[in-house]
């Protein structure tokens, strides 16, 4: 199986490039969805937080959420469709 590791961020991008050149880069967060098996947020940044998720669904092959920042409530996200996981959430 060849696996596709995507990432996007903008403000580590270039030093990342150097450090993991075999990753594919993406413009913005919605173009990392696109056509992925799941969605990882490693992030609070404000952009993660205010994500389009009806979009973001539609981009996935699967709606598979995994907030590592507790970013959204499960209830919204399950509402949506989404399997959603939020890390140490209680």
């Amino acid at each position: 199986m060849n696996e596709v590791v995507k990432c996007y961020d903008p403000l580590a991008m270039e030093n990342t490039k150097k450090l993991f050149p075999d990753l594919t880069y993406c413009q913005d967060e919605y173009e990392t969805a696109c056509d992925s098996d799941a969605l990882v947020i490693l992030t609070e940044w404000n952009q993660f937080r205010n994500l389009d998720l009806v979009k973001i669904k539609k981009l996935l092959k699967s709606p598979i959420l995994f907030d590592l920042r507790n970013l959204y409530d499960p209830a919204l996200l399950k509402s949506l469709g989404f399997v959603y996981e939020g890390v140490g959430r209680k």
